[in-house]
């Protein structure tokens, strides 16, 4: 027999169980898929879980389906399942619903986004930042994903002491400190120590001697990436990545034709409509691309970007099939 709960209700226990389990970011994520359910279950007056149907989950991915990517539609009906899953097992709704929803099997075009930065406009951003705004914030954040294809999230965890010379050199330490506002995707899994060469190394001195504003984070540490207020958000991290990448930016070319004094992408919050922006996780996956493309071991590429080989082969190895032959090409000639 099912018990009454409401679907809000519902998804705060399911993230509360998970809490231990899940990285900060995964919940959040998790929170935002679910929020849309609860939103349209509100809209068809669907106050109680134990009202859900198969019939019902159905009706919600196809009124989703309209405007959201199938990759998107497929993680959020992923997420929906495993609610019902937990709702459940606490009798919360009638059982056999989570083996009545049916994710879409995705096509290989699907299954992976290629949306990264290509290392010709890497090249291009590089050269406008070192020209005017060398090792500042803007320099350091895009030279720093560029470099070592980390998350986002490592770059906002780290310290100014996470910065440190070891026997074999300048490196960064990324660390997980979820007590302390920065907890990384894949946990204790995640830290690592990441080797820098020079250039990466004398931005990062120069930021700090010249530019770092002199700032501690609301649990009295000093971050790496560092506004006026503090450790940079999120949020804040993403806007600056979208404003780079816009080509207008650093080439004072529109490659869409639009007159810049008129489009709605010139200004630094209005620049993710941009169709040439890119987020840093565009500009994470351009930099492992690169890598593999330059024949760095997956072993490596793995350790030092935090991902799994298969991860890694499957949503970030993104190049084309010419790239792939002279990969190939380059690694087996000496057979």
């Amino acid at each position: 027999m099912t018990e009454s709960m409401s679907p809000r209700e519902a998804k705060n226990r399911f993230l509360n169980h998970h809490e231990s389990e899940y990285s900060a970011n995964t919940l959040q994520e998790y929170g935002y898929s679910l929020d849309r359910f609860i939103e349209w279950l509100d809209e068809q007056n669907v106050s109680d879980m134990n009202r859900m149907t198969g019939r019902l989950v159905s009706d919600f991915a196809e009124d989703r389906k309209q405007n959201v990517k199938p990759a998107t539609l497929k993680t959020d009906l992923d997420r929906v399942r495993r609610l019902m899953q937990f709702c459940e097992s606490i009798d919360a709704v009638p059982e056999g619903i989570a083996d009545k929803i049916i994710s879409p099997q995705l096509a290989g075009k699907d299954e992976a986004r290629d949306e990264r930065v290509t290392e010709k406009q890497a090249e291009a951003i590089l050269d406008y930042l070192e020209k005017f705004e060398y090792a500042d914030r803007r320099h350091l954040i895009f030279y720093l994903v560029w470099h070592t294809g980390c998350r986002s999230g490592s770059l906002r965890a780290l310290d100014v002491q996470d910065f440190t010379y070891g026997p074999d050199g300048p490196e960064l330490h990324v660390l997980h400190r979820p007590h302390a506002g920065t907890p990384l995707k894949n946990k204790e899994k995640g830290e690592r120590i990441i080797s820098l060469n020079d250039e990466a190394t004398e931005i990062i001195e120069t930021w700090l001697e010249y530019h770092r504003p002199p700032v501690e984070d609301e649990y009295g540490r000093e971050p790496l990436i560092a506004t006026s207020q503090g450790r940079i958000s999120k949020g804040a991290l993403q806007r600056n990545f979208y404003v780079m990448t816009r080509p207008c930016w650093y080439s004072n070319e529109c490659p869409h034709d639009v007159k810049v004094s008129e489009c709605e992408a010139r200004t630094h919050h209005g620049a993710s409509k941009c169709p040439s922006s890119r987020s840093p996780h565009a500009g994470r996956r351009g930099a492992i691309q690169r890598f593999l493309n330059n024949d760095a071991e997956l072993e490596d590429v793995s350790g030092r970007a935090n991902v799994s080989r298969e991860v890694l082969k499957k949503h970030y190895d993104t190049g084309d099939k010419r790239e792939l032959q002279r990969r190939r090409r380059r690694s087996l000639d000496k057979f």
